[in-house]
């Protein structure tokens, strides 16, 4: 039977009762049609309410069509499926048309978070930010977050992702957070699932965390919200953590543009990097 799929590189919310699939501005963004039969693809075209918004066809597989979605401002309109017919005939659907959300949120807008004066916060600190960013999220308590992490993080005021993930379940109603430690050669295929907690090894080689919220596949340059800025090597090292040195220091975060291998060393003690993003994404057309 034909249907509408939604493709891998496709990185979206689907919501089945209204047959809409909600992606982001400025994401690459293709739109699946499989039909069963080449007689059942002959007979079929697909059309958008807005053919603006289809910036080119392809063929993905045998009997499968994958559109190229314009996301660079935001947008809705719909897909259909009609079966051919003559000049004066009604064009009657095969399937449901698809209704397509173009969605602007605006992360890189939102005022960066920093750590303050905590060395070891950085993951507060994006946690913090992202569920002030995300839609249907609690705002933010750095403080709030430090005590419902309290068990997790170690004596030296790190933490670390076995204890991050625990944190997050514990507290799954505020977060609703989906959360995996993957392999790094992999993080492409999670560009897209905005926004984005990423833990991993910093080039000065501890563990460190950032948000990410855009990536430009042209450039291979990723967005991200940065918690340690300015930059400082004014720590004092203890068995209780880092100290600064200039009790007036403060990190205050800022958005940063990266290449995406930046992000490419495994988070110390895991063999992977950890990611988290909004559960929301599990949702998918197919």
């Amino acid at each position: 039977m034909a249907r509408f799929y939604q493709p891998a590189e496709t990185k979206g919310i689907y919501n089945k009762t209204d047959h809409r699939l909600t992606v982001n501005c400025g994401d690459y963004v293709l739109i699946g049609f499989q039909c069963a039969t080449k007689q059942e693809e002959d007979a079929v075209d697909i059309s958008a309410s807005d053919e603006s918004k289809i910036q080119y066809r392809l063929r993905a597989r045998p009997l499968a069509i994958e559109l190229a979605i314009d996301t660079s401002r935001p947008a809705r309109f719909t897909i259909e499926a009609t079966k051919k017919g003559g000049y004066l005939s009604q064009p009657v659907n095969v399937v449901k048309p698809l209704e397509i959300v173009v969605d602007f949120h605006g992360f890189g807008l939102e005022p960066a978070m920093g750590q303050g004066n905590d060395a070891t916060g950085c993951w507060a600190a994006c946690l913090d930010w992202w569920l002030d960013v995300m839609p249907n999220r609690p705002y933010g308590d750095y403080f709030d977050l430090l005590m419902r992490f309290a068990k997790m993080w170690n004596r030296d005021g790190t933490i670390n992702i076995s204890g991050f993930r625990a944190g997050i379940r514990k507290n799954h109603e505020m977060f609703r957070m989906h959360t995996e430690v993957i392999n790094p050669s992999t993080l492409s295929n999670y560009m897209g699932y905005w926004p984005m907690v990423i833990g991993f090894k910093a080039p000065g080689g501890f563990g460190h965390m950032n948000v990410l919220y855009g990536y430009n596949r042209s450039t291979g340059k990723v967005k991200a919200m940065e918690p340690w800025f300015p930059d400082t090597d004014k720590l004092t090292w203890t068995d209780d953590g880092p100290y600064l040195d200039d009790p007036t220091f403060k990190f205050t975060g800022a958005h940063v543009e990266r290449p995406l291998s930046y992000y490419g060393a495994a988070a110390p003690g895991t063999g992977g990097l950890f990611v988290g993003y909004p559960q929301e994404y599990l949702s998918k057309l197919s």
